[in-house]
């Protein structure tokens, strides 16, 4: 095992969802892909790089806030860097089939219901891999 991070080492989390039919601005995600037998779900892949030391030290000072404690790690700032900064890339398509580019524009137009899903599962292996 090398000593450096592996830049082209990456981690890929895919959502599947389907709209609310209840609710258009709801949807109900789905814990895994359906069965053939099961109708079809909407499905977006994203991979992560793995942070090496200086982009992990961005990522805590950015997240960091100075409370009346002392500083601390705001947790939701923390996820949202954390989502920013080790996208890598997705497979989400513009309305053309054309890539669409990977920017914070972007991902702060996503519904709430795939980030959440995605800095879940993020979270999730970042504490299994030893980092934050």
């Amino acid at each position: 095992m090398s000593a450096f991070v592996d830049p082209e080492k990456t981690y890929d989390i895919t959502v599947y969802w389907r709209p609310n039919p209840a609710n258009a601005n709801k949807l109900t995600i789905l814990e895994k892909a359906p069965a053939a037998t099961e109708p079809p779900c909407e499905t977006m892949t994203m991979s992560f790089r793995y942070p090496d030391y200086a982009m992990e030290r961005r990522i805590m000072d950015q997240s960091t806030v100075v409370g009346p404690n002392g500083p601390m790690i705001n947790a939701l700032v923390l996820q949202s860097v954390m989502l920013y900064t080790l996208a890598k890339s997705w497979t989400l398509k513009d309305d053309k089939g054309g890539s669409l580019p990977i920017d914070s524009a972007a991902i702060s137009a996503l519904n709430p219901a795939i980030v959440r899903t995605l800095v879940g599962a993020l979270h999730e292996e970042m504490s299994q891999a030893g980092l934050f």
